[in-house]
């Protein structure tokens, strides 16, 4: 979240959702692995971690009203 941006952060163009690609040179299937705060590890879809809810976020608001549907 960066307020200089009119309160978008860069969450789109600098995460990499789609480490683990199920199709060569799609960059937009596929999925990556994320560590969770509990100690787990998941594997998240390519559109999963920014939407419906913005897993990066720390408050329930940003989570919902900053949730990316791209």
């Amino acid at each position: 979240f960066e307020p200089s941006r009119g309160g978008r952060g860069n969450d789109v163009t600098e995460i990499e959702r789609g480490r683990h690609s199920s199709a060569p040179n799609n960059q937009k299937s596929g999925g990556s692995n994320y560590t969770m705060a509990d100690g787990s590890g998941r594997f998240i879809k390519y559109r999963g971690l920014l939407y419906p809810l913005n897993l990066w976020a720390v408050t329930d608001y940003y989570r919902t009203d900053y949730a990316f549907s791209n």
